[in-house]
Order: C-alpha cells, then structure tokens, then sequence
C-alpha cells in the first residue's frame, strides 16, 4: 500500500468555480502533438501544440485582442520563434495566445477588437520555429502570474493511450544501474531516473508528449511526485508549479529522460515504483524488488 501525501492541484479561483465547458479547444479536429511541461529547445513547452495545416482557429471564450503580430513586421526586424500570433483577454485575468496563425483580414488590419466564440481568428499555418503546420496555445493567469496547463480548463480528450515508462536506473556511486537489478545493491543515496512520455494517440507517427502526473513511491512511502500544472518564474527561472518546484534542468537530462529525485536505499528487500498519469487519466506503473546490503 502506497503511503504519501496526495498529489498537489493548482488552486486558482477560476479553475474551480467555472462551469463544465466553458472553454472550448481553438480547433476542431485536436490532434495533439506537443502538450505541456515537455522538454523543448532546453526549456518547459508552455501549452499545447495542434497539428492541422489551414485549419480555422477560434477563441476559447468571448475575449478582447490585446496584441497581434504578423510575421515579418516587427519594427526591429527581429524574428520571433511563434511567427504570426495573437492575444486575447478574457474574463478574470486569462489570456490566451494563438501562435504560428495566419492571421485573418479582421485582425491583421485591425478592424475589430472583440471576438466571440464562433469567430475565426485565423488558420493554423507555419510561421516561426515549428515544425510543420501547427497552432501554438498559451494560457496565462495574470492574477497568479503563472502560464497553465491548457488541459485544466479546456473540454477533456476521451483517448486511451497509456503512458511508457523505460530506461528506469539509479545512479551513485560513481555508476548507472539499470532496473531491474540483477545484483545486490549497495545501499545508501542514490538518484532515480527514468524515460517518460505520453504517446500522441491522435497521430500515426511516434509522437512522444509529456504526462501529467509522475509519482515514485519506496516501500510504499512517496519520494518524488510531481505535476504539470503551471510554470511560474522564481529567482528568474521558470519552474514548474506548485508541486515539485523544478526548473528544467533539474528534472530533464534528455528528451523525456527524467531525474526522479533520490532515494535512500537501506539493507534489506525493496520495492521501488514509478507510477505515471496522463491527463485523461490513463496510468501506468512499474514497481522493482531487489535487494540491498
């Protein structure tokens, strides 16, 4: 039996009071392929990535345009990595940003200002750093000064995929492990790392994406456990928040290659678990016995 505190939820007022639908997704066919907190150009991915070239691009809610900018225009000639993009204002301090969007005639010259739920912002397109035709989405909660995980307030996926968990090894003493082990095992502290995805069940292709939730658990006791809510800054560096605190390299040491906090091994048999969950709920867990000396 698992012992531990439970997982830590991000507690933002909107989030629990807004009713059931009240956001939608900006497109209509979701093939999701890149999600947030996955590691990306040695930094966190703060939204999710759409596939869907030419696909009309629509608010989440009723909001104001707050800014735009269409490739190739800015004043200083300076590139930007999401290409053609807006931001609109919604209620209660929530923004949202539409990158790498063929921008439409209404937005890019800025003949209307409000726009509903049914209006279309524009097209998914390839404007930028991306890799391929792709919408860019960012929410951000301007009261808590933090950028979100998407996935909190848009209509939940119904897809089955579980999450993959490989290359699990712990390493100390001057060496890696690999689990599970097939000698006795020093004991004493030792560093917990494993490969982590969420497998992209809406594309053909092998298309990797982060997990929502990743716990380790040792004799039943919680060591590590965290979830991609929000990256919040914090001494200048972007972490992730509120559960583990992290900064990206102090949980990823490769694409999807995680460091999974220690564990202080004693004498003994041991059971050590990795559990990992998905936003939609599908989980997946690997436990290792071995013993220690």
């Amino acid at each position: 039996m698992r012992i531990g505190k439970p997982a830590a939820f991000l507690c933002i007022a909107l989030f629990l009071s807004a009713p059931a639908g009240a956001y939608q997704w900006p497109v209509e066919k979701k093939t999701v392929v890149a999600t947030f907190g996955q590691s990306f150009m040695g930094d966190y991915y703060r939204g999710v990535g759409i596939a869907g070239k030419s696909s009309p691009v629509r608010p989440i809610d009723d909001g104001e345009l707050v800014f735009y900018r269409s490739d190739g225009e800015d004043p200083e000639g300076l590139p930007s990595g999401l290409g053609s993009y807006l931001v609109l204002e919604h209620d209660q301090g929530i923004r949202s940003l539409y990158g790498h969007t063929d921008l439409s005639p209404e937005i890019s010259g800025g003949s209307k200002k409000s726009f509903g739920s049914g209006d279309v912002l524009g097209t998914v397109g390839e404007t930028g750093y991306t890799e391929g035709a792709r919408l860019f989405l960012m929410v951000i909660d301007r009261k808590e000064d933090q950028i979100v995980n998407p996935y909190l307030i848009l209509p939940p996926l119904g897809e089955k995929t579980r999450p993959a968990i490989s290359d699990v090894g712990l390493s100390g003493k001057n060496r890696r492990l690999r689990l599970p082990a097939s000698e006795i095992v020093e004991g004493g502290e030792w560093d917990v790392s494993a490969r982590v995805y969420d497998l992209s069940p809406f594309v053909s292709y092998f298309c990797p994406t982060a997990p929502y939730r990743i716990a380790v658990y040792l004799n039943g006791q919680t060591t590590f456990q965290i979830a991609f809510d929000a990256v919040k800054d914090k001494e200048g560096k972007p972490r992730i928040y509120p559960s583990a605190d992290l900064e990206h390299g102090a949980l990823y040491s490769g694409d999807f290659l995680m460091k999974l906090g220690s564990v202080h091994l004693k004498k003994g048999l041991v059971n050590l678990e990795i559990s990992v969950r998905d936003f939609a709920g599908n989980e997946r867990s690997q436990s290792f016995q071995f013993r220690v000396n």
